[in-house]
């Protein structure tokens, strides 16, 4: 095969031009009409009484349930990241500015650039009410804010540790009820004597990332938070739509607008804690488990065709919500959230080694507590994409005819290549951009096997034959219990 065919080959792997194109297009349709549904909601939570919101919220400073130190090491029980949650809790209580502008864009306190204490203010706003000063207000433009209208309608109604509580659970139970599902769907189908790939590849690889997810997601740290989880639920029930459709049945435009409102959703809740490169790696890592039989280079066409749609939808949730403040609040803050985001990208000359450094220094946060499991569990994710890449080097001439292991190459480099892109954030926020790194364990564990699984699937014989033959010893006293010849 020479390089030009297999250029063309890998080619064949891109949906259709035409077709999609337009479900691209609608895709940024259908996401520019959830905004726009998005923004009449978060309008309607400001309409809200923000006093019983306030008193909830002091009740749970009083009784210990809110610090007022943002941030608390491997705490499992407030959560380890308390600075963002005490920002979100500023916005829900601070109901100065117009009820349009805070739809858009919610008021805090003029916190310092540097040495921000938002817990102390949240604590103090809860008490006091917010400072009526109209020079203490700042709009926080630079995200659509989606957690902050679900949080003023369940603290409007809950206290603040009924809310926690059942974010943890919730967490809990569809990340530990996916893992039993789907273990208990691969061992009934291997008992029934179910042996091909179709049946078996998806629910093998939905309980490996469920499993990854629930051991090694930090999920005790930061389950609880209004920040972290309200990104993190969309992210387990894609997994579950994941396990209970057959994204094989699907065409190409039920395929993209599933994705369309994947992305739109994920932006709407997206506040730079993980929702976008793990979405990413999550819906490649959904079509690799698809991509068996026939249906495998068809799969690896609306993967990347998903891929495609989440992003398009993510992108134009975000530009509509930016035309809009503009319209409200005028194009001068356009300058000071593009500054914050160059830095987040560039920062003071952050390298990927620095990124490297400080995650591996946070590494606790995915390995139970325990910073030299979470380190290995890393390193040994890399070890294993590294050792697959050689293994796929060694065959590159049949990639086209292995959707299913570059489907899963990309999954586990969506991470590594976020990591590059937000270096300063990704460094600066290390105890929980560390998290993200599940995104590069379940995908690696996957491809390793894939790519590795003739000599795999000879060692597991092995194995079965060493468990199963009779030792030396047994043999020789089975010899010496049969009869002797007659003759």
């Amino acid at each position: 095969m020479s390089a030009h065919t297999e250029v063309h080959s890998l080619r064949a792997l891109l949906p259709p031009a035409a077709s999609g194109s337009f479900w691209l297009l609608i895709s940024a349709i259908v996401a520019a009409c959830l905004m726009g549904v998005g923004i009449l909601f978060a309008y309607a939570a400001t309409g809200l009484d923000r006093a019983p919101i306030r008193a909830n919220v002091a009740a749970a400073y009083a009784a210990g349930e809110l610090s007022e130190q943002e941030y608390l090491h491997t705490n499992t029980v407030l959560g380890a990241h308390q600075f963002n949650d005490c920002m979100i809790l500023l916005m829900v209580m601070d109901d100065r500015g117009s009820r349009v502008q805070r739809a858009l864009s919610p008021s805090t306190p003029a916190l310092p650039v540097t040495d921000a204490r938002p817990c102390i203010a949240a604590r103090d706003m809860a008490a006091n009410g917010p400072p009526r000063d109209r020079e203490d207000i700042a709009f926080y433009h630079r995200y659509i804010h989606g957690y902050v209208p679900t949080t003023t309608v369940l603290l409007s109604v809950l206290p603040v540790s009924w809310v926690r509580n059942i974010f943890s659970l919730v967490a809990f139970t569809l990340v530990a009820g996916l893992l039993a599902f789907q273990a208990l769907v691969l061992l009934r189908r291997l008992q029934a004597g179910v042996s091909n790939a179709t049946a078996l590849v998806k629910p093998a690889f939905m309980a490996l990332a469920s499993l990854a997810v629930l051991l090694f997601y930090g999920l005790p740290y930061y389950a609880m938070t209004f920040s972290h989880f309200q990104t993190d639920v969309w992210l387990f029930v894609y997994l579950w739509v994941v396990a209970l459709v057959d994204f094989r049945r699907l065409g190409l435009g039920a395929t993209a607008l599933l994705h369309a409102v994947f992305g739109f959703i994920t932006m709407d809740f997206e506040f730079l804690i993980g929702g976008i490169p793990l979405g990413v790696c999550l819906i490649l890592f959904a079509f690799a488990a698809h991509a068996v039989g026939d249906a495998r280079v068809r799969m690896a066409q609306n993967g990347v065709l998903s891929v495609l749609a989440f992003m398009v939808a993510a992108v134009t949730a975000y530009i509509v919500k930016q035309v809009v403040t503009v319209q409200v609040f005028g194009p001068d803050f356009i300058g000071p959230s593009a500054s914050k985001l160059e830095d987040w990208f560039f920062g003071d000359g952050t390298t990927p080694l620095h990124v490297a450094w400080r995650l591996l220094r946070h590494a606790e946060y995915v390995g139970v507590g325990w910073l030299y499991l979470g380190a290995a569990l890393i390193l040994g994710a890399v070890a294993l994409i590294v050792a697959s890449l050689a293994r796929l080097w060694s065959q590159r001439r049949q990639l086209a005819d292995k959707p299913m292991a570059l489907l899963l190459v990309l999954s586990a480099f969506v991470v590594p290549v976020w990591y590059c892109i937000f270096e300063y954030h990704s460094r600066n926020h290390a105890h929980f951009t560390v998290r993200y790194t599940v995104g590069m364990m379940f995908p690696a564990v996957a491809l390793f096997l894939v790519v590795y699984r003739d000599a795999f699937g000879r060692a597991m014989r092995t194995v079965a034959l060493m468990l199963t033959s009779p030792s030396p010893t047994e043999s020789d006293a089975h010899r010496a219990r049969e009869p002797a010849d007659p003759a």
